[in-house]
């Protein structure tokens, strides 16, 4: 009788793979973002209510809401933060009372925002605050998927799926909380 031996794997080697699959799924997303010259008016509005300057913002969504917002020179000096309101977490805080989400997310992007911002805005500054949950949201996945199929392949085929899937993609590039609404769900799960 031929006896039948499996191969164990070390630890870590299965964190490289995880590695190099979310390597491999920013490289997508940076590319795909790279392209995208536009906010849609949800992220301008994370943007604002992070910004600590909200009633300008408002009066210009009177004028332009529920559209695309192409031209990123008009929407600059809307939500630059300025020394009189980084690490104003307070006056987050009172902006996210208009809005039916609760401020965590706010509050990241203002951190983001106060450590990156000189002046200039940047649609960049959201794509990092994401790109750092979908890393912790990854880790939480990788450890989830394991735990519920014991399979490597399994792993790789799962988040391969997800990491493409347009539902993940759309989180993504919202600049908003979807994506750490994710990464909540997965803590949850």
């Amino acid at each position: 009788m031929i006896e039948e031996r499996r191969v164990q794997i070390p630890w870590f080697s299965k964190y490289y793979v995880l590695f190099g699959l979310f390597i491999l799924s920013m490289i997508m997303r940076s590319v795909l973002y790279v392209d995208q010259d536009s906010l849609h008016f949800d992220g301008t509005y994370s943007f604002q209510i992070a910004s600590a300057n909200l009633v300008d913002y408002m009066q210009y969504l009177d004028k332009n809401n529920n559209k695309w917002h192409k031209n990123q020179e008009n929407l600059a000096n809307l939500y630059v933060l300025n020394n009189n309101n980084k690490w104003s977490f307070s006056e987050v805080s009172n902006n996210t009372a208009i809005d039916v989400h609760p401020p965590l997310y706010y509050w990241l992007l203002h951190a983001m925002m106060s450590l990156f911002n000189d002046g200039k805005s940047s649609k960049w500054i959201g794509f990092a605050l994401n790109s750092v949950i979908y890393l912790i949201t990854s880790l939480v996945f990788f450890h989830l998927s394991m735990f519920l199929f014991n399979s490597l392949s399994s792993f790789v085929i799962a988040y391969s799926l997800w990491s493409i899937c347009f539902a993940s993609l759309g989180s993504f590039f919202m600049i908003r909380m979807y994506e750490l609404q994710v990464m909540f769900c997965l803590l949850l799960a």
